[in-house]
């Protein structure tokens, strides 16, 4: 006995009828809010469904805190060293600025060499001045810089990838050397 194809189709019907009932939506899925214990996540590869380890994905990530990691600890050793050559030139300023106050304070034994050493010693402030705001700088811009580059490489790990749209042109062939329109190749029969 042959099925008729109403059969069929009522059958077919049934059967997705059916698939639909037990199946679960994506919007159904229960959402968690850590991967803590998750394996794997359903992916696509070509046409065909696969399993992505959930390791693959954090890999470009973690990849990028190491690096952003090691460059703040650079950062922070290059600002320490900064900042203790600052303090350094800070306490020599000071130094400084007590022999000009003592220069100054024995004044009338000793007028030139006041004037030198009153101009020498705010000359050393302004040294020690500008080291300090270096140091300080320094400090606070570099980390900044450091973050800054690790955000951007971490931002998007495919982003050197274009799609191919499928426009290709062939060029069309020359075919100017087969013709030869010069004069010289007459073939007229003698």
């Amino acid at each position: 006995m042959a099925m008729t194809n109403e059969e069929k189709e009522a059958i077919v019907k049934d059967v997705l009828n059916r698939i639909k009932a037990s199946s679960q939506g994506v919007s159904e899925l229960e959402t968690v809010s850590s991967l803590n214990g998750v394996n794997s996540l359903p992916a696509m590869q070509g046409s065909k469904v696969v399993v992505a380890p959930v390791s693959l994905l954090s890999k470009p990530a973690t990849d990028a805190a190491v690096k952003a990691e090691g460059a703040a600890k650079e950062a922070k050793e290059k600002a320490d060293y900064a900042s203790q050559k600052g303090e350094d030139a800070a306490k020599k300023a000071s130094v400084a600025e007590k022999a000009a106050e003592e220069a100054a304070a024995s004044d009338a034994e000793q007028p030139k060499e006041n004037k030198v050493t009153k101009y020498a010693a705010a000359f050393l402030g302004v040294v020690a001045l500008i080291a300090l705001v270096a140091g300080g700088g320094f400090y606070f811009f570099i980390p900044q810089k450091h973050k800054k580059q690790a955000e951007k490489e971490a931002a998007d790990p495919d982003a050197d990838y274009t799609e191919d749209n499928g426009n290709f042109e062939i060029p069309p062939e020359d075919d100017s050397d087969d013709e030869d329109t010069s004069e010289e190749q007459d073939v007229t029969p003698i």
